[in-house]
């Protein structure tokens, strides 16, 4: 909690983050929560550090548990879920190369559709 790190460095300026191991790729989904000494010049470094790597957003803390949820522990259920349709493409006489790429290539269009079309 911000209190927490607050506490900790009295006086100083605090972001929480939580971004996500897709950043290793440039496809990072962070959530971030200003402390209260923060100020909107922190703001911009954090987006731009963030943005470097992916999506950064900013979020009132109570959420930064729900962006954990969904973006933090996202990427392994979407693994899981590639590795499934992989899994069902080997079942179906397809070499495990070819099952993955297309599997993970049919998330990935699927995402870019929904950031689209919303």
């Amino acid at each position: 909690k911000l209190s927490v790190l607050e506490a900790g460095m009295p006086g100083r300026r605090v972001v929480r983050v939580m971004p996500n191991t897709p950043c290793l790729v440039g496809e990072a989904a962070s959530g971030f929560a200003l402390g209260s000494l923060a100020n909107d010049d922190d703001k911009e470094i954090v987006k731009k550090v963030f943005g470097a790597v992916g999506l950064a957003v900013e979020v009132k803390e109570e959420l930064l548990d729900a962006v954990t949820g969904v973006s933090g522990s996202g990427p392994a259920y979407v693994f899981q879920f590639i590795e499934a349709l992989s899994d069902g493409g080997v079942r179906a006489g397809l070499p495990r190369n070819i099952a993955t790429q297309l599997a993970a290539q049919c998330v990935k269009g699927a995402a870019e559709m929904v950031l689209q079309t919303g």
